[in-house]
């Protein structure tokens, strides 16, 4: 009995052990998504690990990566076929051109098909050619995320329409979806997905003739709608509400005025899709803090008003009270102009706000100055003057941007003052590019900053300084210019570094900007951040002269590219 009870506790540990090892790969198997990235041999696509070992051949004619493919899915075309691959298999494929795919939040898949109009197809009649030809038909699909269709008759349309519960599986997730549909009989229906079942649960309406929102408003969510429904000819017309409460779905409904009306909203369906109570929705109000009480800055609104050769100088305050004098110019000037100009001003001792509306430009000599306010001046020594207008993320800043003819090039040189006439960036730059596109050549009067980075050249070189001349980025680049190869309006949005034949990029961010130094031989058409939700992975599409995609590559010089074949 004692060696029978060893050997019975012997097994069970090692039944135990066996267990623990099963449940640990599991866990492991699930925490750690495997990352890869589409690879490039010749002209076909596999797959990558992020060393750059091949994994998944290059079998396709192409490989879909971005927001619609998030996790371990990706797109692929190949010949006449498309799909989804998962875990380095084919979950959904399809034959036939148009099929385009969706992998939301990791919930389900949608797929969409767009029939193509084939002139060799034989049609029942001119009218049935010309529809076809006119409106295509469209296909709507659910696949579940292995890649089964769970309604195979598809759908002529479908939406989401709200969403409900709480996800067992992942978190801060709904657990249900609710998808408005019409068939290809043109039927109205309401379901519910459940997205941990992987499965339409519930039909909360099915196959009506007519489902029609009762507003003009556009349908935020269920919670805010009232539809008229019919299910057909023969039955009477409803008005239909949904409730979303905490974890439940209540759907009333009650026959329309005129048509058997008892007068009473009676309940002919009460859902029982069961949620999370977490999934309750909390409105949060806000508001701006009030002001009553507050003491009121005084400020100044100022102008000049030019009549001829006669100047008057005009303040008024929030009351309207207007003050005019008149002015006498402070420089000799062989000419004046008015240039307007609205802006703030630094605050006085006294906290005064100081608004203008213009300044005068004043010539002298062939050289340019400013009159600001009726006390504020820039004597005329510059050879270029116009206003700068910073919008930070809290204030309003005011500069000028001069320049000056160089003596013996006789070429251009540029920098700023502030208003009261100090230098902030020195006046020796060939060129200040303001939001990286329009240059200090420009002959327009007002320039408005919305970044603090300023690009600047001087003896052909290129960098990037601020606007109170902190250095972001060495002058040292052969060309900085705005990136002109639009494949991805997000992702494509950057300036192109170029230094001795290679490209890199700079990206600006308020969280801190993306800089990645020129050491690709192809341009980088563009990048997409956090790969795969992988935080700091930036994946780069190279692109070659053609304008085709070459191959993808990381920040620190990977390329996912094969020989050529």
């Amino acid at each position: 009995m004692i060696h029978s009870a060893i050997s019975l506790d012997l097994s069970f540990k090692l039944k135990m052990k066996r267990i623990l090892i099963i449940l640990l790969c599991i866990w492991q198997g699930a925490g750690a998504q495997e990352i890869l990235v589409p690879y490039k041999t010749g002209n076909r696509w596999g797959l990558a690990d992020l060393q750059g070992k091949l994994v998944v051949p290059t079998n396709y004619d192409w490989i879909s990566i971005g927001k619609d493919y998030p996790g371990g899915y990706f797109g692929f075309k190949k010949g006449n076929q498309s799909g989804v691959i998962y875990n380095r298999k084919e979950i959904i494929v399809e034959t036939g051109e148009g099929h385009e795919y969706a992998v939301l939040d990791e919930k389900f898949i949608l797929g969409r098909y767009k029939e193509k109009y084939d002139v060799n197809k034989a049609y029942n009649s001119m009218e049935e050619r010309n529809a076809a030809r006119r409106n295509p038909r469209e296909m709507h699909t659910i696949y579940n995320l292995k890649g089964q269709n769970i309604y195979p008759e598809n759908f002529a349309r479908l939406s989401i329409i709200d969403t409900i519960g709480s996800s067992a599986r992942l978190k801060k997730q709904s657990k249900y979806t609710i998808f408005y549909s019409v068939n290809y009989e043109n039927k109205h229906s309401i379901f519910v997905f459940d997205i941990d079942k992987q499965l339409i649960t519930k039909w909360l309406l099915k196959d009506y003739d007519k489902f029609k929102l009762e507003s003009d408003l556009p349908v935020l969510s269920m919670r805010n709608a009232v539809f008229s429904a019919q299910k057909d000819r023969s039955s009477p017309e409803e008005l239909v509400s949904f409730d979303l409460l905490k974890n439940t779905v209540h759907m009333s409904s009650k026959i329309v005025s005129g048509k058997n009306d008892t007068g009473k909203g009676s309940p002919l369906y009460n859902g029982d899709v069961k949620g999370d109570p977490s999934s309750d929705i909390v409105i949060v109000e806000s508001g701006r803090p009030s002001e009553i009480g507050k003491k009121r800055k005084l400020r100044y609104d100022m102008r000049f008003i030019v009549a001829g050769n006669s100047i008057t100088y005009s303040k008024s305050d929030q009351a309207s009270n207007r003050q005019n004098k008149d002015f006498t110019l402070p420089f000799k000037a062989d000419n004046f102009k008015v240039e307007v100009l609205y802006s703030t001003l630094p605050p006085t001792k006294d906290s005064i706000e100081r608004q203008i509306a213009n300044v005068l430009v004043i010539e002298s000599g062939g050289k340019k100055g400013l009159c600001i306010t009726d006390s504020l001046f820039i004597p005329p020594v510059y050879d270029e003057i116009k206003a700068l207008i910073s919008h930070g993320k809290t204030v309003q800043d005011l500069s000028f941007l001069v320049g000056l003819k160089d003596k013996q090039t006789n070429n251009m040189k540029y920098g700023t003052i502030d208003v009261y006439g100090k230098t902030v960036i020195p006046v020796i730059y060939d060129e200040i590019a303001i939001d990286q596109q329009y240059s200090s050549s420009r002959k327009s009067f007002v320039e408005n900053l919305y970044n603090e980075d300023l690009r600047v050249s001087i003896n052909k070189k290129s960098g990037y300084i601020t606007t109170t001349n902190q250095v972001k980025l060495s002058v040292e680049y052969d060309s900085i210019y705005k990136n002109d190869l639009n494949y991805l309006q997000n992702e494509s949005e950057f300036m192109v570094l170029n230094k001795n034949g290679k490209y890199g990029l700079l990206k600006f961010r308020y969280a801190g900007n993306l800089l990645i130094k020129p050491q690709f031989e192809k341009k980088i058409g563009y990048y997409v951040e956090n790969y795969k939700s992988k935080k700091g992975l930036n994946l780069l599409a190279l692109i070659t002269n053609e304008g085709q995609l070459y191959a993808y590559a990381t920040k620190d010089g990977l390329i996912f590219a094969g020989k050529e074949k």
